[in-house]
């Protein structure tokens, strides 16, 4: 069994502040620039997983691309189905950072992926393979993936305001990770667990729901369960939520009770969280089996 990831690959700048942001001006810190994108971060991180990962997506035809492509083939992820465009640039995402490495602000400019389509995506899914989708496709491209096939759909919603597309499809979607401020996009209530629920009746069969320093919460099958997570040694709070949607999808193939693919999953974003890069290059599936032998 695989997992096809149809999502966005982008090249991320982070800015991180060395103080307390100061608005209309400049502010001492540090740049770097790495590979990301959220559909490419959980297939990179479900490759670390040793999972069998496929991606569609699309690049422009700049070093930018090139650099993408060869970071997903060191990984052994298969790039057959990423166009390379020649129209647009690579997807770009930039990011600013507190002192206490949290996010103040984002902007992506992601015009490439508009060129992920029917087309791409057609002739390159298996009856048994599971489908992560991430919330930077376009709409007709969703409605294609939703009609067409019956494969286990998990998804990650990227934001408050992309998660919204994904409305008229929970009843389709197998499992649905989001974090506070996209579950609340989706359902217009203040308690994160009755907005679980109401997920949950509305046909999302697994809602993943993460809560940063609270931890993270499952509702599925009449089944309902909780999960903290450790707050020390912080270092980059980018990437986490890709570490734990790679979890999720390791647990529903290998079949993990909703408490151990809660567990698992919560200690993969441990660790995304105790690196400065968005993927921990010290991110491993036996890096996860060791943290949760020691717990």
């Amino acid at each position: 069994m695989k997992c096809v990831v149809i999502g966005g690959c982008n090249m991320d700048i982070i800015g991180t502040s060395f103080q307390e942001i100061v608005l209309y001006d400049s502010n001492p810190g540090s740049l770097k620039v790495a590979t990301g994108g959220v559909g490419r971060n959980i297939a990179e991180n479900m490759a670390r997983l040793n999972l069998n990962v496929s991606m569609i997506s699309a690049v422009g035809n700049d070093e930018f691309g090139r650099l993408i492509l060869d970071k997903l083939r060191l990984q052994k992820i298969n790039t057959d189905r990423i166009l390379v465009s020649d129209e647009f640039p690579t997807s770009t995402y930039l990011c600013i950072l507190d002192e206490l490495n949290e996010l103040h602000i984002a902007i992506n400019s992601m015009e490439v992926i508009g060129l992920v389509n029917k087309d791409l995506i057609m002739n390159s899914i298996e009856e048994d393979d599971i489908i992560l989708l991430d919330g930077n496709l376009s709409d007709d491209t969703l409605e294609y993936i939703f009609s067409n096939f019956n494969n286990k759909i998990v998804v990650d919603g990227v934001s408050s305001i992309k998660v919204t597309k994904f409305k008229k499809y929970l009843s389709k979607i197998y499992a649905l990770k989001l974090n506070d401020f996209e579950a609340k996009a989706l359902v217009e209530k203040e308690d994160i667990l009755e907005i679980g629920k109401e997920l949950y009746n509305q046909g999302v069969q697994n809602v993943f729901i993460t809560l940063g320093e609270q931890g993270s919460i499952y509702i599925g099958d009449k089944k309902e369960c909780t999960m903290k997570i450790a707050t020390d040694n912080i270092k980059n709070v980018t990437g986490a939520g890709d570490a734990f949607t790679a979890g999720v999808v390791y647990s529903l193939i290998n079949k993990l009770t909703p408490e151990e693919t809660l567990k698992f999953s919560t200690y993969c974003a441990h660790i995304a969280l105790g690196s400065l890069e968005t993927i921990n290059e010290e991110f491993s599936l036996e890096k996860v089996m060791e943290m949760i032998d020691n717990d």
